[in-house]
């Protein structure tokens, strides 16, 4: 009996499409998180910093999960450098939760890096959130001081709730910052 090869449908390049796909997340974060540099359209003039994107998780840890847009940072060279070797996770979540919320997973990194749940909670993240958002480097907007509180006060009151409310809590809480951020979001149903 002759066997027939099932053919998959694979990309002949798949580290390319990642690459692509990492370089127009890139271009949609045009600003250090961290010290909130503007990178350019054009070439950076000698001494200029760069535009790198940081993993949160790293690839080390991730065993070929890390080319994700929930595992990107963007960030410049210097601070890279100098800072986000050092910086707590539950910190590079607030500025992921401040700059990408559509692509903020707390759980699915901290599933990647073999983490439980348990070991950034939310109210960490909010900690940290408040934190960056009265430091004088980040100017803030109107919004996004108002996201901040509403989540920091969120994470403590969802410690207060029973398991089986917490997710309707934390949908109630996007929907509040989606509207603070002037985010586009589906009607609630």
């Amino acid at each position: 009996m002759k066997r027939t090869r099932i053919k998959r449908n694979r990309s002949k390049y798949p580290g390319m499409v990642r690459l692509i796909a990492r370089q127009r997340w890139a271009a949609q974060h045009p600003t250090c998180w961290v010290c909130c540099y503007q990178f350019g359209d054009h070439l950076p003039e000698p001494g200029a910093r760069w535009q790198e994107i940081h993993e949160i998780v790293r690839r080390s840890h991730a065993a070929g999960q890390w080319a994700i847009p929930e595992n990107y940072f963007s960030t410049c060279d210097v601070c890279h450098a100098a800072i986000l070797a050092s910086m707590p996770l539950a910190e590079q979540l607030a500025y992921k939760f401040l700059h990408d919320r559509a692509n903020y997973n707390r759980v699915l990194l901290l599933d990647i890096k073999g983490l439980a749940e348990t070991a950034v909670t939310e109210k960490e993240v909010g900690f940290a959130l408040e934190q960056i958002t009265e430091s004088e480097i980040f100017k803030p907007t109107e919004g996004q001081r108002v996201a901040g509180r509403l989540f920091k006060e969120a994470s403590i009151l969802s410690g207060k709730l029973p398991d089986n409310e917490r997710h309707r809590f934390w949908t109630l809480i996007y929907y509040r910052v989606a509207e603070a951020l002037h985010w586009n979001v589906p009607d609630r149903e």
